[in-house]
């Protein structure tokens, strides 16, 4: 638990909603934190300095959303936990949140109790990871994308184990599930990580074209 020695804060909320943020300041308090609350992306990193040891931060901010306040944060402050908060449930921008450097995310409504488990275990994970660097043996490349959630945990270890196949995968999922955000993952995770990951969008193609791009075709099958 974080000490109460010091007078200056050491927990900066993000959040627009002036509710929420007197909710998470008191919930704060109580749990022993010193927190400051801003209501936008600039005055958070207006306030954020060196006594800050973790930041609660909301997706949907007027102006500089949460992952533009978070890769600006993170310029200056890379090894502070970020939990981000978003109303929106999908797994893009889980994954997007994740990218930008943030340590877990929650989907709104939450549970005070979970956020500030999440935070707790953040805040562990971020000093043990030096240690745990130093004893880890040289291998294959880690996944950059970590995650609390069970089901996105166990998505996160299929997709490590996928990328050692020497195999096509299909990815399959409505659009906005972070299809793309997976493939690039696995390609960063795989043998051929050196050489170059190409996107083709299929809707562009003309369908005999994208045939022939995908299984071939024989001679003269385009002549008129």
């Amino acid at each position: 638990m974080p000490q109460n020695s010091a007078n200056s804060p050491n927990l900066l909320i993000v959040d627009d909603d002036d509710t929420i943020q007197r909710l998470l300041v008191i919930a704060a308090q109580d749990l022993g934190w010193r927190p400051v609350a801003a209501g936008s992306g600039q005055e958070g990193l207006d306030m954020m300095d060196a006594e800050i040891e973790a930041v609660i931060l909301d997706h949907g901010l007027p102006g500089m959303n949460g992952l533009q306040t978070l890769g600006r944060l993170r310029e200056k402050f890379p090894d502070v936990p970020v939990i981000m908060l978003t109303g929106l449930n999908d797994a893009e921008t889980a994954v997007q949140a994740l990218r930008a450097g943030a340590d877990d995310y929650l989907t709104k409504p939450f549970e005070l109790k979970r956020l500030f488990d999440l935070l707790r275990q953040a805040r562990t994970a971020r000093k043990e990871a030096p240690t745990k660097a130093k004893s880890r043996p040289k291998g294959a490349a880690k996944t950059t994308l970590h995650s609390n959630n069970p089901q996105l945990r166990q998505l996160l270890n299929h997709l490590a184990k996928a990328a050692k196949l020497d195999s096509t995968i299909l990815l399959t999922g409505e659009s906005g599930t972070g299809k793309t955000y997976f493939a690039r993952e696995i390609h960063r995770l795989s043998p051929r990580a050196a050489e170059e990951f190409i996107t083709v969008s299929c809707p562009a193609l003309p369908r005999e074209l994208l045939e022939s791009e995908l299984f071939g075709h024989e001679r003269g099958a385009f002549t008129g």
